[in-house]
């Protein structure tokens, strides 16, 4: 009892962690960071605007679409969109786990664990960490940098 007790806390702890480190790195990029009202560093063609000199990009199914490599790979799950890129060499089960689903709806796979079960509380901790905004949403291209 004591045992499971201590890896509780011991998770806790990790995702406390873990979300203040990656908030002091995405506010870092956010303050460090200027665009020129295009999107670069995804290489697609979404529709921008800028809003006081912040790219925003429109999240759609196109948009998500085009990022589908290993080398770039956004995730829709349960209606948002994850960017995994910088996550895949961490995947406990190896990045050939997601990459078939990098650009696409990945809802079921994630929900069922690929057929095997369900994820983890730490695992959906580590997703909500990969948040980029939800399909339909418009987002800066300083937050796609910080998480790509």
């Amino acid at each position: 009892m004591q045992k499971k007790i201590v890896i509780g806390l011991i998770v806790i702890a990790i995702i406390i962690i873990g979300g203040i480190l990656f908030s002091r790195g995405t506010n870092q990029v956010n303050q460090n960071t200027s665009t020129t009202g295009t999107n670069t560093s995804t290489g697609s063609n979404a529709n921008t605007t800028t809003t006081s000199g912040n790219a925003l990009i429109t999240l759609t199914q196109s948009e998500l679409a085009q990022h589908n490599s290993s080398r770039d790979c956004w995730l829709l799950i349960d209606g948002n969109i994850y960017v995994a890129t910088s996550y895949l060499p961490q995947h406990p089960g190896g990045s050939r786990e997601i990459t078939p689903y990098c650009g696409k709806d990945a809802s079921t796979a994630f929900a069922t664990q690929g057929g095997r079960g369900q994820h983890s509380n730490l695992a959906d901790a580590q997703l909500n960490a990969l948040l980029l905004g939800s399909l339909g949403s418009e987002v800066t291209q300083a937050k796609v940098n910080a998480l790509n």
